[in-house]
């Protein structure tokens, strides 16, 4: 064998063995974008943006006076969905649910004082 096919073979079965094993092109594949809108008593607080391991809860806190907690499981679901628990807490209190969604689709969670606004997309690494 030529040495130029030789390298050009070795070549494909380290990316073949790199993406069966999980290296970081592999793993973008299971890692979330959520984007966030945070409000407490209708004036706004923040917009976090996170990015999540499948499966693995990921959070976020800001100390201070408007300080908050912002924490997000994403687990794949069948097709392009996604079950999305969420958690926001701030010193007026906290808000939390569970959906399942279309990975893109906006999703509004409220309190009579907290409201989040999330959006979940494939993080593309």
């Amino acid at each position: 064998m030529s040495r130029i096919k030789w390298i050009a073979n070795s070549a494909l079965t380290v990316c073949a063995l790199a993406a069966a094993t999980g290296t970081p092109a592999a793993e973008a594949a299971d890692q979330y974008r959520v984007s966030a809108t945070i409000a407490q008593h209708g004036s706004h607080v923040a917009d976090p943006i996170l990015v999540a391991k499948a499966g693995t809860p990921a959070q976020m806190a800001v100390s201070g006076e408007d300080g908050y907690r912002f924490m997000v499981t994403i687990d794949p679901a069948e097709g392009e969905h996604v079950e999305v628990s969420t958690q926001v807490v701030t010193s007026e209190g906290n808000v939390q649910s569970v959906v399942v969604t279309t990975l893109g689709s906006p999703i509004a969670v409220s309190t009579v004082d907290i409201a989040l606004e999330l959006t979940v997309e494939r993080e593309d690494g």
